[in-house]
């Protein structure tokens, strides 16, 4: 029965040393670069107007806004239309 004692500390010991091959293996493969660092989504403050023809939307602050990546989507009803 003595030598049963023994076998809870050792498995403790190796999954121990599996945790730190693992998370040591995953801090590797952000500096290296392996994994992609995750981009920040861009936070833009805009203010935005309607009168019975128009939207209009003013940028008041935050990161750049680049026009040709922007998408207006427009829903009357059912329907969605996307514009520039």
């Amino acid at each position: 029965m003595k030598d049963e004692r023994a076998v809870s500390p050792l498995i403790a010991e190796i999954l121990m040393v599996a945790l730190m091959i693992i998370l040591a293996a995953v801090i590797a493969a952000f500096v290296f670069g392996i994994i992609p660092p995750v981009e920040k989504a861009p936070n833009a403050q805009l203010v935005a107007t309607v009168n019975s023809t128009n939207l209009e939307l003013k940028y008041i602050g935050g990161d750049p806004v680049d026009l040709s990546d922007c998408i207006v989507r427009v829903k009357e009803g059912a329907e969605v239309t996307n514009r520039l």
